[in-house]
């Protein structure tokens, strides 16, 4: 039995940076889409011409290496599902009981606020804001806590960043996070956003749920018990999975924070509870005095 879960959990470990590499490729892919539509204006000019060929041939490969992994993700998925179905058959619903009970009793899981309520994909839910980008109206930002003193930072751009290099895990406000953007596709389109169109395992609840527990995990830590502990537990391990083994990277401005990374599924879903999230704080701008 000790070995059934321990095959579930490293296969969901497996399917989780089969994930992480998609979203990585994923903004890279559309970084490089972007590059190369801004070329689009010098093709007259011979090396830009062949920089623009560049660029499309690295796309496509991207492009190829994004399908790959997709099909990847799907195995992966089918292999977890087949998994579960053989422990509920073969070893009866104590997956997570006997033996296991010794070691996750002791650990602090409330009951989630969002337990007893279903979130439907096909909206964003009333608690989050987004406004148009004035410098793109294919864009949208979510509105925080310092969205006015965010507009002065991205609209003017007079900053100094400075690079920590060293970054340790804290916790901040979800809402004091600025910059978590949608384009005006994805915003017309919530069920495809929250599903990324359709992709195993993903969907609102399921990202909501999984941000209801991190205060969980964080009581667990501070009384002492490590994230590999935690990662026994069900409930806590999806929740590890998805903002502690690739936590959600910001800069500070002051008393906000500006949103560097992929994870926006992530940070919405924390914005939209109103609570802290495990962040990295790569740097610090300061305004070119």
């Amino acid at each position: 039995m000790k070995g059934v879960n321990a095959d579930s959990i490293q296969l969901l470990v497996i399917l989780k940076n089969i994930q992480n590499s998609i979203s990585s490729i994923e903004i890279t892919k559309n970084s490089v889409k972007l590059k190369y539509q801004q070329l689009e204006s010098e093709w007259n000019d011979k090396k830009y011409h062949e920089l623009g060929t560049i660029v499309r041939d690295c796309n496509k490969a991207l492009n190829d290496l994004l399908q790959m992994m997709l099909q990847t993700e799907k195995y992966v998925a089918s292999l977890i599902k087949s998994l579960s179905t053989y422990e509920s058959v073969q070893l009866g619903s104590a997956n997570w009981g006997g033996a296991n009970a010794v070691q996750t009793d002791n650990f602090i899981v409330t009951p989630s606020s969002t337990a007893s309520t279903t979130f439907d994909s096909s909206t964003f839910g009333p608690d989050l804001v987004f406004a148009q980008d004035n410098l793109s109206t294919e864009r949208y930002f979510s509105r925080g806590n310092h969205y006015e003193e965010y507009l002065d930072y991205w609209e003017n751009g007079n900053y100094i960043f400075s690079r920590n290099d060293n970054p340790e895990l804290i916790y901040i406000k979800a809402r004091d996070i600025e910059g978590v953007y949608l384009n005006d596709r994805e915003l017309e389109n919530p069920e495809g956003f929250w599903t990324r169109n359709g992709r195993a395992g993903w969907s609102r609840e399921n990202i909501l749920r999984r941000a209801s527990h991190i205060q969980d995990v964080r009581q667990n830590i501070e009384s002492g018990i490590s994230l590999d502990e935690l990662l026994q537990h069900p409930v806590l391990a999806d929740t590890i999975y998805s903002y502690y083994n690739n936590p959600v990277r910001v800069a500070q401005i002051g008393s906000y924070y500006v949103f560097q990374s992929d994870g926006r599924h992530r940070t919405l879903a924390a914005q939209s509870l109103d609570i802290y999230i495990p962040v990295l704080v790569t740097g610090n701008y300061t305004r070119n005095m």
